[in-house]
C-alpha cells in the first residue's frame, strides 16, 4: 500500500475537525464551522465533511497575525 502524505506532514498526523479548530482559535464551535464553510481558514472538503490540516492552520495564523496597537 502506498503512503500518501499531504504537504510532507508526519504520516501519523491526522486532519482535524471544526471542534479542534474552535479550540485552536479560541472561538465558538459554530464560528469555526462557519469559517470552514466559507473557506476563511485553510479547509479540506471531503464530501460534506470539513477538515483542517494543523500545519496549514498554523501557517495561516502566522500569516494573519499582527501586533496590537498600544
Amino acid at each position: 500500500m502506498q503512503e500518501i502524505r499531504i504537504n510532507d506532514r508526519d504520516p501519523g498526523e491526522t486532519l482535524k475537525d471544526p471542534r479542534w479548530l474552535a479550540q485552536r482559535l479560541n472561538v465558538s464551535y459554530e464560528r469555526a464551522r462557519q469559517m470552514g464553510r466559507r473557506a476563511e481558514v485553510p479547509t479540506i472538503r471531503i464530501g460534506k465533511l470539513i477538515r483542517h490540516d494543523p500545519a496549514a492552520v498554523d501557517r495561516w495564523i502566522a500569516e494573519n497575525t499582527r501586533e496590537a496597537r498600544p
